[in-house]
Protein backbone atom coordinates (compact mmCIF):
# COMPACT_ATOMS: atom_id res chain seq x y z
CA UNK A 1 0.00 0.00 0.00
CA UNK A 2 1.34 3.59 -0.84
CA UNK A 3 1.00 6.98 0.98
CA UNK A 4 -1.44 8.31 -0.81
CA UNK A 5 -3.54 4.82 0.11
CA UNK A 6 -2.66 5.26 3.03
CA UNK A 7 -3.69 8.34 3.63
CA UNK A 8 -6.67 8.08 2.19
CA UNK A 9 -7.70 4.99 4.62
CA UNK A 10 -6.75 7.28 7.56
CA UNK A 11 -8.67 10.03 6.02
CA UNK A 12 -11.78 7.29 5.56
CA UNK A 13 -11.61 6.48 9.05
CA UNK A 14 -11.54 10.03 10.35
CA UNK A 15 -14.92 10.80 8.72
CA UNK A 16 -16.37 7.81 9.77
CA UNK A 17 -15.40 8.13 13.29
CA UNK A 18 -17.19 11.71 13.34
CA UNK A 19 -19.90 10.53 11.79
CA UNK A 20 -20.88 9.01 15.10
CA UNK A 21 -22.84 10.73 17.82
CA UNK A 22 -23.26 9.44 21.49
CA UNK A 23 -26.29 12.34 21.57
CA UNK A 24 -29.52 10.67 22.21
CA UNK A 25 -33.20 12.45 21.67
CA UNK A 26 -35.08 12.97 24.90
CA UNK A 27 -38.47 13.12 25.11
CA UNK A 28 -40.59 14.67 28.21
CA UNK A 29 -41.68 12.06 31.05
CA UNK A 30 -45.75 11.97 31.33
CA UNK A 31 -45.40 13.13 35.18
CA UNK A 32 -43.96 16.73 33.26
CA UNK A 33 -46.67 17.33 31.56
CA UNK A 34 -49.55 18.79 34.02
CA UNK A 35 -46.67 21.09 35.33
CA UNK A 36 -46.99 22.86 31.61
CA UNK A 37 -47.41 26.40 32.75
CA UNK A 38 -46.14 28.78 30.42
CA UNK A 39 -45.14 28.33 26.66
CA UNK A 40 -43.09 30.65 24.61
CA UNK A 41 -44.64 30.89 21.00
CA UNK A 42 -41.98 31.31 18.72
CA UNK A 43 -43.28 33.80 16.03
CA UNK A 44 -44.06 32.93 12.55
CA UNK A 45 -44.16 36.04 9.91
CA UNK A 46 -44.43 33.66 6.95
CA UNK A 47 -47.01 31.76 8.36
CA UNK A 48 -50.99 32.07 7.27
CA UNK A 49 -53.05 33.09 8.24
CA UNK A 50 -51.62 35.82 9.78
CA UNK A 51 -51.99 36.37 13.28
CA UNK A 52 -52.37 32.63 13.95
CA UNK A 53 -50.10 32.59 16.95
CA UNK A 54 -52.25 34.91 18.86
CA UNK A 55 -55.21 31.82 18.48
CA UNK A 56 -52.71 29.58 20.08
CA UNK A 57 -52.21 31.88 22.47
CA UNK A 58 -55.66 31.75 23.43
CA UNK A 59 -56.23 28.15 23.01
CA UNK A 60 -53.70 27.75 25.03
CA UNK A 61 -55.00 30.50 28.14
CA UNK A 62 -58.24 28.39 27.79
CA UNK A 63 -56.21 25.32 28.80
CA UNK A 64 -54.42 27.47 31.92
CA UNK A 65 -51.35 27.58 30.42
CA UNK A 66 -49.90 31.46 30.13
CA UNK A 67 -47.88 32.10 26.64
CA UNK A 68 -45.75 34.45 25.30
CA UNK A 69 -44.75 35.18 21.69
CA UNK A 70 -41.09 35.72 21.13
CA UNK A 71 -39.07 35.69 17.56
CA UNK A 72 -37.26 32.76 16.94
CA UNK A 73 -33.33 34.14 17.75
CA UNK A 74 -34.60 35.93 21.47
CA UNK A 75 -32.38 34.39 23.82
CA UNK A 76 -35.44 34.20 26.46
CA UNK A 77 -35.36 30.77 24.68
CA UNK A 78 -32.95 29.10 26.73
CA UNK A 79 -33.30 31.16 29.81
CA UNK A 80 -35.70 29.96 33.00
CA UNK A 81 -38.79 32.16 31.90
CA UNK A 82 -39.26 29.94 28.76
CA UNK A 83 -39.06 26.45 30.00
CA UNK A 84 -41.20 25.30 26.53
CA UNK A 85 -41.49 26.57 23.63
CA UNK A 86 -44.20 26.12 20.80
CA UNK A 87 -42.45 26.46 16.92
CA UNK A 88 -45.29 26.17 13.94
CA UNK A 89 -45.51 26.40 10.22
CA UNK A 90 -48.63 26.92 8.38
CA UNK A 91 -50.32 27.29 5.69
CA UNK A 92 -54.20 29.16 4.92
CA UNK A 93 -55.79 31.86 4.25
CA UNK A 94 -57.01 34.81 6.62
CA UNK A 95 -60.60 32.53 7.43
CA UNK A 96 -58.86 28.70 7.80
CA UNK A 97 -55.73 26.98 8.41
CA UNK A 98 -55.38 24.46 5.20
CA UNK A 99 -52.11 22.89 6.78
CA UNK A 100 -50.16 23.06 10.27
CA UNK A 101 -47.42 21.78 11.73
CA UNK A 102 -46.26 22.21 15.59
CA UNK A 103 -43.70 21.17 17.76
CA UNK A 104 -43.58 21.65 21.57
CA UNK A 105 -40.24 21.25 22.89
CA UNK A 106 -37.73 22.74 25.86
CA UNK A 107 -34.87 23.68 25.00
CA UNK A 108 -33.15 20.03 26.14
CA UNK A 109 -36.05 17.65 24.39
CA UNK A 110 -38.77 17.51 22.47
CA UNK A 111 -42.31 16.89 24.48
CA UNK A 112 -44.66 16.23 21.35
CA UNK A 113 -45.71 17.12 17.88
CA UNK A 114 -48.52 17.37 15.66
CA UNK A 115 -49.99 17.59 12.03
CA UNK A 116 -52.95 19.20 10.59
CA UNK A 117 -54.83 19.06 7.43
CA UNK A 118 -57.89 21.17 7.14
CA UNK A 119 -59.28 17.89 5.38
CA UNK A 120 -59.48 16.35 8.50
CA UNK A 121 -62.51 18.50 9.70
CA UNK A 122 -63.94 19.86 6.20
CA UNK A 123 -66.42 21.51 8.39
CA UNK A 124 -64.28 24.69 8.30
CA UNK A 125 -64.08 24.62 4.48
CA UNK A 126 -67.79 25.60 4.50
CA UNK A 127 -67.63 27.45 7.96
CA UNK A 128 -64.49 28.91 9.15
CA UNK A 129 -64.10 29.52 12.81
CA UNK A 130 -60.30 30.45 13.00
CA UNK A 131 -60.44 30.34 16.67
CA UNK A 132 -62.13 26.64 17.26
CA UNK A 133 -59.22 25.52 14.41
CA UNK A 134 -56.80 26.40 16.86
CA UNK A 135 -58.28 25.19 19.53
CA UNK A 136 -58.44 22.12 17.86
CA UNK A 137 -54.84 22.09 16.95
CA UNK A 138 -53.42 22.72 20.31
CA UNK A 139 -55.76 20.05 21.49
CA UNK A 140 -54.81 17.39 19.54
CA UNK A 141 -51.20 18.79 20.29
CA UNK A 142 -52.02 17.65 24.40
CA UNK A 143 -53.82 14.76 23.57
CA UNK A 144 -50.79 12.99 21.33
CA UNK A 145 -48.72 13.77 24.17
CA UNK A 146 -50.52 12.17 26.71
CA UNK A 147 -50.52 9.43 24.89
Amino acid sequence: MNAKQTAALLLAAAALAACQSSSAVKYAKKDDLPNIRKVCIIRNDSARPVGLDRHFAAALQKRGIASETVAGYDKKLYQPECPYNLRFKSGGNDATVRKASLILRTPEYAVGAVKYSVNDEKTYRTAPDLQAQADGIIARLFEGIKK
